[in-house]
């Protein structure tokens, strides 16, 4: 007499925001596809709560809103805020063009990646 035991397994998935791999229980979904840990949920937390809004884009051009409402048709400038660096940052079209395709493994996976491109 043979005893098979068997142990289950425990289901991994990937955080959105540190890439790390939790088992399933510990995180948060939010939407159709963002997963965040509970760790880089209490870092969002702490970022939300120390949002200030800048007067300028935080990527690699650091231009003013002015500057890029000159250049902008229409009467709003875009900005896309995206967490990094452990705050949230606003990012001009070009420059969050730019971040999201470095980002593949931020957003490859999610609908926003796909709408983008990014895979």
């Amino acid at each position: 007499m043979s005893l098979i035991v068997a142990v289950p397994s425990v289901l991994r998935v990937k955080c959105h925001y540190c890439s790390k791999f939790w088992p399933a229980s510990e995180v948060h979904h939010f939407g159709e596809s963002i997963i965040m840990c509970f760790y880089c949920h209490q870092k969002h937390e702490k970022a939300v709560e120390a949002f200030h809004p800048p007067h300028a884009c935080a990527g690699p051009c650091g231009r003013t809103f002015e500057q890029i409402a000159a250049v902008t048709p229409g009467d709003s400038v875009g900005m896309t805020a995206h967490f990094k660096d452990g705050v949230y940052q606003l990012l001009c079209a070009k420059c969050d063009a730019e971040y999201v395709l470095k980002r593949q493994d931020l957003y490859g996976d999610t609908r926003f990646g796909y709408e983008r491109g990014v895979k």
